[in-house]
């Protein structure tokens, strides 16, 4: 099951929708597509931190997290930079 923010997503469309975009249905789909672009993005740095790290591993010893841990990991700290650059 993915997992996204409903309620920033029709904030993000209401918004849309008070500066006269479109329609609120074009405007709910625009923003559903932000919303599925953005956790695409994310998932794609996860993938690109997790193969950075296993390049810099010196001693090329096995992790102890499973691949989905891994995953996981990637994506967090992904987020987390997504985070930090929001508030600058």
């Amino acid at each position: 099951m993915k997992n996204y923010n409903r309620s920033e997503i029709t904030k993000k469309a209401w918004e849309m929708y008070r500066i006269r975009i479109s329609n609120f249905s074009t405007c709910m789909k625009c923003a559903w597509g932000i919303a599925k672009s953005e956790k695409r993005q994310l998932e794609l740095r996860a993938e690109a931190l997790i193969k950075i790290n296993e390049a810099n591993n010196p001693k090329k010893t096995k992790s102890v997290f499973s691949i989905e841990e891994n995953i996981l990991i990637g994506k967090a700290v992904a987020e987390a930079f997504q985070m930090k650059a929001y508030f600058r």
